[in-house]
């Protein structure tokens, strides 16, 4: 496969884009800040094999996690999700992982990613607060393919702050105590216009392997994918293993409108000049 062309930079983010929802939590939205070509969606979406289909046990039964998901980083990883040990694989699996890291590389390190085949696959409730994430940095999420709704809620009380619509080439950045503050979540719809597949991609900055060795770290995603006994039971089985990382689900099924097509899109085409 020939290297597709370098990605578009994304300018920095200025603090007069900022939204504040408390004091202290803050968002950033990009409409259409970047976008892939057909062809390279595509290859992207095969990377969804390199990973296992993951479970969790409600009463005894495996379920399948409502989605694919992996991880990609700079140096070797290995997390648990769901109760699953996930070896992370190196970014050179494709260019444009590559070229979104070295657009971030100073601030984040590892990049997450989700695979949505549908609008039934979702993600519950949850915040990115793991203790071997430097929380200080931020999340910055890119999204490819399907709008889906990106859903907000307070975290003591669990009600709905806000829905934004991320739709393909979106940016969506969380910054200062927004994982303390709040949980995020795309859940379920009801019906899909178009193939409703959605690649959802957050980089976030990973502490090494040797702080997580010796200060004890575990990765933990609050939220789930099971009851809270599952979860529990999750982190306690991955608490003998250097590194963990437990997703849960909320079932949560709601239905909402798309908003247009963003404009201004910047192009991120392969090395044959295709383009959406």
């Amino acid at each position: 496969m020939s290297s597709p062309r370098a990605l578009n930079t994304l300018t920095k983010f200025s603090e007069r884009e900022r939204v504040y929802l408390t004091a202290d939590s803050w968002y950033i939205h990009r409409p259409g800040a970047l976008k892939v070509s057909p062809t390279v969606f595509d290859q992207l979406w095969e990377k969804r094999a390199l990973f296992e289909q993951q479970f969790f046990r409600i009463f005894g039964k495996r379920v399948p996690i409502p989605r694919r998901q992996g991880l990609f980083a700079a140096t070797s990883l290995t997390c648990r999700f769901s109760g699953m040990a996930t070896q992370s694989l190196p970014l050179a699996e494709h260019p444009f992982l590559e070229e979104l890291m070295a657009t971030h590389g100073k601030a984040h390190n590892a990049v997450f990613v989700n695979w949505y085949e549908n609008n039934k696959q979702h993600i519950g409730a949850h915040a990115d607060d793991e203790r071997d994430i430097v929380q200080d940095v931020g999340i910055l999420s890119v999204t490819l393919g399907h709008a889906r709704i990106f859903r907000v809620r307070a975290r003591k009380t669990r009600s709905v702050v806000m829905d934004v619509t991320l739709a393909d080439g979106d940016v969506f950045f969380m910054g200062g105590e927004f994982q303390k503050e709040f949980l995020h979540e795309v859940p379920k719809r009801a019906f899909t216009v178009g193939d409703g597949r959605r690649i959802d991609f957050t980089l976030r900055r990973m502490r090494g392997a040797s702080d997580a060795s010796r200060d004890g770290d575990t990765l933990s995603r609050s939220g789930g994918d099971s009851p809270k006994a599952t979860e529990n039971a999750a982190i306690a089985e991955g608490a003998k293993r250097k590194r963990e990382c437990v997703d849960s689900e909320d079932d949560d099924l709601s239905e909402h409108g798309d908003r247009g097509r963003p404009t201004g899109i910047r192009e991120w085409v392969d090395a044959s000049g295709d383009a959406p």
